[in-house]
């Protein structure tokens, strides 16, 4: 039997580059295609294999937890067998105070860790990060090339050489300028974290802007254990800006043409 994998998505951001509409709407219920962005990434979920998935909230954001209940659990969750829970996150801000949220509720073991405002199209991110967690047993993250207007919106990987198919992690640098750094591979929403990776977050400290990072624990746990990058095949937008939103939108309205129902990044 595979150890079961928890999916844990943070929403509880404040959506500021989408002001003012997400004064309004959460980022994560824009509608991108025939579906709002959440429900593409817990369908995503739900056709990879995980076991379970915690949506980490805000209670400044209700109308999400009221999809997940009235829309997520019957239509995605319950047909597939999978529990959807959602959380309020505690006192500790951040993705990473998010990530430590729902691993009190998950009960340990290995956690998928995916943003609420990514999507993919192609090969699923999902199913190839499993497998490659399943085959090396050892923390592993998706990355991507991206172009150069990209790299400050990302989290940019510094590799260290290879370990088979894989890349061996050397550092993330978050939202770096793009005239920094030579390298254009990014970290992007998908996160195989395990126990010890969690441990070292837990002892994380903020960044000058107050919040708890994932890549920063990220980056400590690589300077002495093993961390890998597996190259996804699927294509990532993201929407939590105004131009990645209309480029996913576009994308992916007009692939929808070209199906019967909504596919997003499935194997």
């Amino acid at each position: 039997m595979s150890t079961p994998v928890t999916a844990i998505i943070p929403v509880a951001g404040r959506g500021t580059r989408m002001r003012p509409l997400t004064e309004v709407v959460p980022k994560e219920l824009f509608p991108v295609g025939r579906l709002p962005v959440l429900h593409h990434v817990v369908t995503e979920l739900v056709d990879g294999g995980v076991d379970r998935i915690v949506v980490v909230n805000s209670p400044t954001k209700p109308t999400i937890a009221d999809y997940v209940r009235r829309v997520l659990v019957p239509e995605v969750g319950y047909p597939a067998g999978i529990d959807i829970e959602v959380v309020n996150q505690g006192q500790v801000p951040g993705n990473g105070g998010a990530i430590l949220t729902a691993a009190q509720h998950a009960g340990g073991g290995p956690a998928l860790v995916v943003w609420g405002d990514e999507l993919f199209l192609g090969p699923s991110r999902v199913a190839q990060l499993l497998a490659a967690w399943r085959a090396t047993e050892t923390p592993i993250i998706s990355v991507v090339e991206v172009k150069r207007e990209d790299v400050s919106r990302c989290g940019i990987v510094l590799p260290s050489g290879e370990v088979g198919p894989y890349l061996r992690v050397q550092s993330i640098v978050e939202k770096p300028n793009p005239d920094e750094l030579a390298s254009r591979t990014a970290s992007v929403g998908g996160f195989l974290v395990t126990d010890a990776v969690l441990d070292v977050l837990r002892t994380t400290p903020p960044r000058a802007d107050g919040e708890v990072y994932l890549s920063t624990a990220l980056t400590t746990f690589a300077r002495s254990q093993l961390l890998l990058g597996c190259r996804l095949g699927a294509r990532w937008y993201e929407t939590g800006s105004p131009e990645g939103f209309a480029r996913a939108f576009v994308t992916i309205a007009q692939h929808e043409r070209l199906v019967p129902a909504p596919v997003i990044a499935t194997s």
